[in-house]
């Protein structure tokens, strides 16, 4: 730097080194916002797998079904055509073991591609009735 104030290459690269550092900022608040938004989705999908599990298990006498269920963006309950979410609860005999138990398979997919996005298994006793 001169006394009068900075020359032209100073700059220049000054404004360069600035555009750089903002470049990586900006990919990494875009990343960030990205892995935010995904994980949100993974942890409405979990409550909801989950919840549906725990009434499930909270019945009394359950027999073999597979019950389905579509869910909008906001995982509000809708129709198979509106739905963006599919949940798939299966329920049954675990025929491996004692009379009475039962296996729970539930899994969410997104409702478009197919793709899985949790799936889980539970194993739960009932008593025939």
């Amino acid at each position: 730097m001169n006394k009068k104030g900075f020359t032209l290459i100073e700059i220049i690269f000054s404004i360069a080194f600035i555009s750089v550092v903002s470049v990586v900022m900006l990919s990494l608040l875009a990343t960030s916002f990205e892995v935010e938004n995904e994980t949100d989705l993974m942890d409405m999908a979990i409550l909801k797998l989950s919840n549906e599990i725990e009434q499930v298990k909270a019945l009394d006498h359950i027999e073999e079904q597979v019950i389905e269920k579509y869910y909008s963006d906001f995982w509000q309950e809708t129709s198979k055509d509106e739905a963006a979410y599919k949940l798939t609860l299966k329920i049954q005999e675990d025929t491996n073991y004692e009379q009475g138990l039962y296996d729970i398979i539930v899994d969410i997919k997104e409702n478009k591609e197919g793709q899985v996005l949790v799936a889980t298994r539970a194993k739960h006793y009932w008593n025939r009735k």
